[in-house]
């Protein structure tokens, strides 16, 4: 759906859909049932096209490429009402759910998001005037569910890093979703650094401990790993993921520190 959950895709459809729009003499009057699938993931042909033949006359191609924070408010309620028309409540919440399991993995809170972003008010929805307005609503919602700590959770594995319950709830309570939401192309600095903020600011030395020994387990040799853990840990999770030489020299100098003699 459009309602307010799709603007990270949609900036990527809109940079496609410059290069080409006056290829064919001209842009189309209303969205095609393919513009409304490429724009709206996990959406089946036969609601595309439903959605498309209600928007004929109604919404302008223009304004379905439109990002729908930037939607003036009879826009977003044109918008919202070719799903309404076109599905069940319940289709909307299942199609919602679908679309963040694209956006952020399967995880257990994924149908709690759906639901509460699917009950949102016409009001929430016409409140959502810019990207950062959009980005603090969902993360609200996200942190009701529990989604944020539970994505936390699973990218810290990807480097052994296993978080108790407190550290998970914790990671919900102070971070974003934003800066882990799955896109085509490579995290930016500053989101890698607000994801190392989060895992500073949450996770316990014991558990930053283990991370380091699950590392190591292959360093020789190993009568020293439990020396070079000791000195990883001073290693921030900052600097593990913004800044490769630094994290290089400090990996260095702890292992220096513990050469077996």
């Amino acid at each position: 759906m459009r309602t307010g959950r799709v603007w990270g895709l949609a900036l990527l459809v809109l940079a496609g859909v410059a290069g080409t729009a006056g290829a064919a003499g001209g842009p189309q009057a209303w969205p095609t049932a393919a513009d409304v699938r490429s724009y709206t993931p996990g959406l089946d042909a036969k609601d595309a096209l439903c959605v498309a033949n209600f928007y004929r006359g109604r919404l302008s191609r223009k304004a379905w490429l439109t990002p729908y924070f930037k939607l003036t408010p009879a826009q977003k309620a044109v918008t919202d009402a070719g799903f309404d028309h076109c599905q069940t409540k319940a289709q909307r919440i299942a199609l919602v759910e679908r679309q963040e399991t694209i956006y952020f993995g399967k995880h257990p809170a994924n149908a709690c998001v759906a639901r509460a972003l699917e009950g949102r008010t016409r009001a929430q929805r016409i409140a959502l005037d810019s990207l950062a307005t959009q980005v603090r609503e969902d993360d609200k919602v996200f942190r009701r569910c529990g989604l944020i700590g539970q994505l936390y959770a699973t990218l810290g594995l990807a480097t052994k890093l296993v978080l108790t319950k407190s550290e998970q709830q914790c990671a919900n309570r102070v971070g974003s979703a934003d800066p882990v939401r799955l896109r085509s192309k490579a995290p930016t600095a500053a989101e890698r650094k607000a994801v190392g903020t989060v895992y500073d600011r949450c996770v316990g030395r014991k558990t930053e401990e283990a991370m380091w020994r699950r590392l190591l387990r292959n360093y020789k040799p190993a009568d020293a790993i439990p020396c070079v853990v000791k000195h990883s840990v001073s290693i921030t999770f900052v600097t593990f993921f913004t800044d490769s030489d630094k994290l290089q020299r400090q990996a260095k100098a702890a292992a220096a520190a513990c050469r077996v003699k």
